[in-house]
């Protein structure tokens, strides 16, 4: 991570945009809710750096964002109980812990193996993550702050590059699901009410 120079980007720069994310850079980037802080999924790296900046501990798994249903079911596997919540509410904002296929680094994985997974509704989020792969997005904040909704709200955090965006609208942060022992499971109620939710899974 550079601690002299923060990159600005936008969307319009898409390939530079991916090369940066595919070099293992920390980034703060829009998404569908909060400004996220994160990087290329896969990389050790990315990983370290978003638990020193935020001074996040180290048994809160970091979510991560995918393009789409194919993206998702090459790195993890996907209960057949919570289908009918995933076609009714992704993409967007439903985060949910899924079981992976692949390696991921420490500090991804929660003590069953499992990812914290949502398919972004950010439309050219969408596009950086189907070129680049699957990226880390945890709230851009150091713990304890308050989330950043804007650009300039992330420079503090000092990323390798920052992608311009507008503001956003919500500081509600996304609503996170698991299947545990044959039951739905709601550890965070966000975005998405707990009761709206169980209304969708009890008519499948």
């Amino acid at each position: 991570m550079s601690t002299v120079h923060t990159e600005f980007l936008v969307f319009s720069q898409l390939l530079h945009i991916v090369k940066t994310v595919k070099a293992e850079s920390l980034l703060c980037f829009p998404t569908e809710t909060l400004y996220g802080l994160g990087g290329l999924a896969t990389s050790q790296k990315v990983a370290d750096e978003v638990f020193q900046v935020k001074g996040r501990p180290q048994g809160a798994p970091l979510p991560v964002l995918f393009a789409h249903r194919q993206q998702v079911e090459r790195y993890l596997e996907i209960p057949a109980e919570l289908e009918v919540l995933l076609e009714h509410f992704w993409p967007g904002p439903l985060t949910v812990a899924l079981t992976a296929r692949v390696p991921f680094p420490s500090g991804v994985l929660d003590g069953k193996g499992r990812v914290a997974a949502r398919i972004t509704s950010h439309r050219l989020l969408k596009t950086v993550i189907d070129y680049a792969g699957p990226m880390i997005a945890t709230s851009a904040n150091r713990s304890g702050e308050a989330p950043a909704m804007s650009a300039e709200a992330c420079l503090h955090l000092q990323p390798d590059a920052i992608i311009m965006d507008d503001p956003s609208t919500s500081s509600v942060p996304s609503t996170v699901i698991g299947w545990d022992d044959g039951e739905l499971r709601v550890y965070r109620e966000g975005v998405i009410p707990e009761a709206q939710l169980r209304a969708v899974f009890i008519k499948k």
